[in-house]
C-alpha cells in the first residue's frame, strides 16, 4: 500500500460569516487545506488554535469527521477568529471586518517540533498579526534533509500592503512559496517572483484565477489553465488547490500533475457555498 504524505497545517481556524446571505461556515487556510488534502490522500493535522467560546467545539467535531489529527490545536481563553464574508453576483468572495481572535496570541510550542520533523511538508498561511508563528517555524527546519518541506503561502500580499520585501524576507525559510495574484495588475510582483525562483532555487506557485495557474521552479515554467466552472463562490479555493497540489507533488514530484490536481480540486470549490 502507497504511503500517505504527512502534511501539518498551520494557520488559522476562522468562522466564515456569510453576511449578506446570513450563514455561517467553518473555515480558515488550515482546516480548508487539511480537509481537502485528508479527502486526496494525505494524512493531514492541524497545529494552531481556536478560543474557548461555543464555536470551538464545533471544529473538534468537524476534524473528527474528516478524520484530521487535531491532537495540536490549542484552546486559549478568549474567541475563535472570525471574519465577515461578502460574495458579489459573479462569485467573487471580499473579505470584510476580520477579528483575529486568539490567534495574535499563539505561539508554536517547542514541544511541537519532534512532531513537525516528521511530516513531509508544513503548510502555512501567514498575516501581519500570525507573522511571528513563522518566525518560529526556523527552529523546526532540519539542515541536510529532504523533509519537511516548509510552504509559505503569502495569499495576494494586501495583507502587507503589497509588499514583496516581505516575502525576501522570508524567502530563505520557505522551499516553496505560494501566492494568489491577479494577472494583469500584480505583473511586477510576478516578475520578481520569477526571478527570486532562478536566483534563490525555489519553487514559485502562483495561482491567477480565471487565468489558471503557473511555477516557477528554479529555471523551469509549468503553466496549467484553469477548469471553466460556474462561480458560486471563490472563497477557500485557493487553500483547497494548494492541498492537492502538495499531496500529488509529495507522491509523485511532478509539478505539472500537481498542478493538474490543484485545478480539478479548485474547479469543484467554487461551484459551491464555502471551502468545502
Amino acid at each position: 500500500m502507497k504511503k500517505k504524505p504527512r502534511i501539518a497545517f498551520i494557520g488559522d481556524l476562522t468562522v466564515d460569516r456569510y453576511i449578506d446571505k446570513k450563514e455561517i461556515c467553518l473555515g480558515g487556510a488550515a482546516l480548508n487545506g487539511a480537509v481537502w488534502a485528508t479527502r486526496v490522500g494525505a494524512r493531514a493535522s492541524v497545529v494552531t488554535a481556536v478560543g474557548d467560546d461555543a464555536v470551538s467545539r464545533q471544529f473538534f467535531e468537524l476534524f473528527q469527521k474528516e478524520n484530521i489529527d487535531a491532537s495540536r490545536v490549542s484552546s486559549l481563553h478568549g474567541s475563535t477568529s472570525s471574519i465577515e464574508v461578502h460574495v458579489d453576483a459573479d462569485g467573487e468572495k471580499h473579505y470584510g471586518e476580520w477579528d483575529p481572535g486568539i490567534l495574535a496570541n499563539y505561539h508554536l510550542k517547542k514541544r511541537n517540533n519532534r512532531f513537525l520533523k516528521k511530516c513531509d511538508a508544513m503548510v502555512v498561511t501567514v498575516y501581519p498579526v500570525y507573522l511571528h508563528v513563522l518566525d518560529e517555524l526556523g527552529s523546526v527546519k532540519v539542515v541536510h534533509r529532504k523533509k519537511p518541506l516548509i510552504v509559505v503561502n503569502f495569499g495576494d500580499l494586501r495583507e502587507f500592503g503589497s509588499d514583496i520585501r516581505i516575502v525576501q524576507q522570508y524567502a530563505p525559510l520557505s522551499d516553496i512559496l505560494v501566492f494568489g495574484l491577479n494577472k494583469d495588475t500584480d505583473e511586477a510582483h510576478i516578475n520578481v517572483l520569477r526571478q527570486l525562483a532562478h536566483d534563490a532555487h525555489k519553487m514559485v506557485i502562483i495561482t491567477l484565477g480565471e487565468f489558471g495557474s503557473l511555477v516557477y521552479n528554479d529555471d523551469t515554467i509549468y503553466l496549467q489553465p484553469a477548469i471553466v466552472t460556474p462561480i458560486v463562490d471563490t472563497t477557500g479555493a485557493g487553500d483547497a488547490f494548494l492541498a492537492a497540489y502538495m499531496v500529488k507533488y509529495l507522491e509523485t514530484g511532478d509539478v505539472q500533475k500537481s498542478l493538474s490536481a490543484g485545478s480539478n480540486i479548485a474547479s469543484q470549490v467554487i461551484g459551491r457555498l464555502g471551502a468545502y
